[in-house]
């Protein structure tokens, strides 16, 4: 367009009707259709030079005329460069509620220049802290002592739970409503509300990662630590040492999560026991048995079936037994995916997971899914299986035909 019309870039103003979009905006906010009516209207000179001047450098703004530095667009303009040159602005702009979100964004600390009105303002504030939480230090003083709006801002922060007077840190609907969005405010909490064992384990519910905050008295709570692993097994991780080796203790967390059998005691990770209850709800937790364990096939078994990929986590010298492997096919076949080459190789093994589930020939090496032979042998185990041999095979028109197979198979 500047070079249609000769009118320089920041002397350009377009407009849609009554909207002005600028460069951020994308095309879906001009009405839809075909044809858009866009209106150009050319910028005094003086006001482009200076809108050329502050997008460059934003604190320019203060040597600008005062007519400019009361200019809506020059301002707006400077703060998305520079927010500092806020507090250039004229006064009356200092009041404007677009300028004002578009520097605090970036910098919470010119809310000291903004307007009194818009500091007491509840719902601006907010607006602001959803934005940049630092913005609360500027807040009215009202405001920080009005319940209903403290409530509202640690819902959108909850670490300004630390910014309240005491008596908002000993509210439970408050300290609850900072917890929902930030477990760490925990540590904010009134002392009385860090050591109620049930008002931190009714916020546990609603925000489970407050347990990785516990204060350190009820982690060492033998009682408290009971209560929570058994809602969240996980929570083993943050409790205190002599209780991670506590038998009770361990038993209660890998019946509630499996995983949580990793943060036991290394002594109970040798508890068969333990072991097996943790890996029938999660085959995974095989990962953080003993090795001896991990080379127990029927404990190892028992993951497998709960998850093919326990198989990985079992010793060499049981990955390495064909008896084994082919034990592991049939209570999974998707095991076949986790076994070496040559058992992915082995004929017997293969058919085995096949006869189980047709998928498993994916599993098989590339030299086994391209042997016609084998191929055979395998839909005839599970007719579903043909989709999983190689392109080569599945392509092969006599082959299939000598199948017997329907023409509608997946090339």
């Amino acid at each position: 367009m500047q070079a249609a019309t000769g009118i320089s870039l920041h002397e350009q103003r377009l407009l849609s009707g009554t909207f002005e979009p600028r460069d951020e905006d994308p095309l879906s906010r001009l009405p839809s259709g075909d044809f858009a009516d866009v209106t150009l209207v050319r910028r005094p000179v003086e006001q482009a030079r200076w809108m050329e001047e502050v997008e460059l450098d934003g604190m320019q703004l203060r040597f600008a005329p005062p007519r400019l530095r009361q200019d809506r667009e020059v301002v707006l303009a400077a703060v998305r460069q520079d927010a500092r040159a806020f507090v250039f602005a004229a006064e009356e702009l200092r009041g404007d509620v677009e300028i004002v979100r578009v520097a605090t964004r970036n910098c919470a600390a010119v809310l000291r220049y903004v307007s009194a009105n818009l500091r007491r303002d509840r719902n601006f504030v907010l607006s602001l802290l959803a934005i940049n939480c630092a913005a609360w230090e500027y807040a009215a003083d009202e405001l920080r002592a009005d319940r209903d709006f403290v409530l509202a801002a640690v819902c959108k922060h909850g670490l300004l739970l630390e910014h309240t007077v005491d008596n908002f840190r000993a509210d439970r609907e408050i300290v609850l409503r900072a917890l929902q969005q930030n477990g760490l405010a925990l540590k904010f909490a009134a002392d009385e509300l860090q050591a109620d064992m049930q008002f931190v384990l009714e916020a546990a519910q609603i925000n489970p990662l407050i347990l990785e905050h516990l204060p350190e008295e009820l982690g060492e709570n033998r009682e408290f630590v009971l209560l929570a692993i058994q809602r969240f097994g996980i929570s083993l991780e943050h409790v205190a040492e002599r209780l991670r080796a506590d038998r009770e203790v361990v038993l209660a967390a890998v019946q509630q999560d499996g995983f949580a059998l990793k943060y036991a005691s290394e002594a109970l990770r040798s508890d068969r026991e333990i072991v097996t209850l943790a890996v029938q709800l999660n085959g995974l937790a095989l990962q953080a048995a003993a090795e001896r364990l991990r080379g127990d096939k029927k404990l190892v078994l028992s993951a497998v079936q709960q998850d093919s990929l326990a198989l990985s986590y079992a010793t060499q010298e049981l990955q390495r037994d064909r008896d084994f492997i082919f034990a592991a096919v049939c209570v999974d076949p998707h095991a076949l995916e986790h076994a070496s080459d040559n058992f992915r190789a082995d004929h017997d093994i293969v058919l085995a997971a096949v006869e189980r589930c047709a998928f498993a020939l994916r599993y098989a090496t590339d030299k086994l899914r391209s042997d016609r032979q084998f191929v055979e042998a395998a839909v005839k185990q599970n007719c579903s299986s043909i989709q999983y041999a190689n392109a080569d095979v599945r392509t092969d028109r006599a082959f299939l035909k000598h199948l017997g197979a329907s023409q509608t198979i997946v090339a």
